[in-house]
């Protein structure tokens, strides 16, 4: 359980492209499964939600990217501030750029979902 741990750790912001990867691959096939009529995007009731659920993991990975690639020092900062126990206090200015990374990656991961949502 400790390597999973550690992987999970080390690797936790780019889960969001593989989630939003094995959905959009592994639905369709489920979906026939269970109604072998149905497309390869179906617009039943179940279809939508998987399709939200992949925009958003999807959004989440780039949004993550972003952040790391074009501030790293946020990002390091963000991370030291999320493996923190809170026994020991952080100085102010790594708790502000925390801060800072986090509504970027929030503000980046919105613009996404709504560019999604806008333009289909």
């Amino acid at each position: 359980m400790t390597r999973f741990k550690k992987i999970l750790k080390t690797f936790n912001g780019w889960f969001g492209f593989a989630i939003a990867s094995a959905l959009f691959f592994i639905a369709p096939p489920v979906y026939r499964i269970f109604d072998p009529t149905a497309g390869q995007f179906d617009a039943g009731y179940i279809h939508p939600i998987i399709y939200a659920a992949c925009v958003l993991c999807f959004a989440s990975g780039l949004s993550f990217a972003l952040v790391f690639f074009t501030a790293p020092g946020l990002h390091k900062a963000f991370d030291e501030f999320l493996e923190s126990d809170g026994s020991k206090p952080l100085e102010g200015y790594k708790f502000s750029m925390a801060k800072l990374a986090f509504i970027m990656f929030l503000v980046f991961t919105f613009l996404f979902c709504a560019t999604v949502w806008f333009t289909v």
